[in-house]
């Protein structure tokens, strides 16, 4: 039986998951208990070409021609795409255990360590731990309502934020480097028992350094689909995006 890890897509404004059957997509040897293909799959690149621009679209048809259940080729992953009500609850709901995991990605394996931590973990046994490990612990933390909560922090800090904005005397200018101090500061007052100040220079080069991560893993989304382009002699971009993480 197959082992799928879920991915959702849109299916012409109706609920569409997609799901990445466990080995799909590793060897050259499809598995033979995938649903049928559509036709225009093409090698190396798949139904990439065949889904173009306005993939939900084509969703919506091939469900037409083939069914609430059909895969998807995405590069050189397989992807199981389920259709309407029946098929979603019956995946979800009565085979949930089999698609709880979340799907292999490699920009995050690299990153964070194949899933040694809890965003990105396979389900399983260690995921459970660690989930009840974090949640014990935001619980300790303040994670909670009544008494001990952080529910006076995110007040005081937004009372912060709104006098930082006053500052600024209706003046246009781009708040986001302000929005983030708010956000993170609640969770250093959870995390570290401390604040920082908006114009804090290693807070703010903490939090460019984070915006960073998160453009490089951006940039990096075509090695996810090709995962073999890692190894293309010349591919600057590729390798710089896996060296910012080194």
């Amino acid at each position: 039986m197959l082992r799928e890890k879920p991915r959702t897509e849109l299916d012409g404004g109706k609920s569409s998951v997609a799901y990445a059957p466990h080995g799909a997509g590793q060897g050259p040897r499809r598995p033979q208990n995938l649903p049928t293909y559509p036709a225009g799959c093409l090698p190396v690149l798949g139904h990439l070409l065949a889904l173009g621009r306005a993939s939900h679209l084509k969703l919506t048809a091939w469900r037409r021609q083939y069914g609430d259940v059909f895969t998807v080729r995405i590069g050189m992953e397989d992807v199981v795409v389920l259709n309407g009500y029946a098929a979603v609850k019956d995946a979800v709901m009565s085979r949930s255990e089999l698609f709880a995991s979340r799907p292999a990605i490699y920009m995050f394996d690299a990153v964070f360590g194949s899933g040694k931590d809890i965003t990105s973990a396979r389900w399983g046994t260690e995921f459970k731990q660690r989930k009840r490990f974090g949640l014990t612990v935001l619980k300790s933390l303040g994670m909670k309502v009544g008494p001990g909560s952080i529910e006076e922090k995110i007040r005081e800090e937004a009372s912060c934020l709104r006098n930082r904005m006053a500052m600024y005397e209706g003046e246009a200018i781009d708040f986001a480097h302000d929005v983030t101090v708010a956000v993170a500061n609640v969770v250093c007052c959870m995390a570290l028992g401390k604040r920082y100040d908006y114009e804090d220079g290693k807070f703010r080069e903490l939090s460019e350094a984070t915006a960073n991560v998160i453009t490089a893993l951006g940039a990096g989304q075509i090695i996810n689909v090709f995962p073999v382009l890692r190894f293309v002699p010349g591919g600057k971009s590729n390798k710089s995006t896996l060296s910012f993480f080194d």
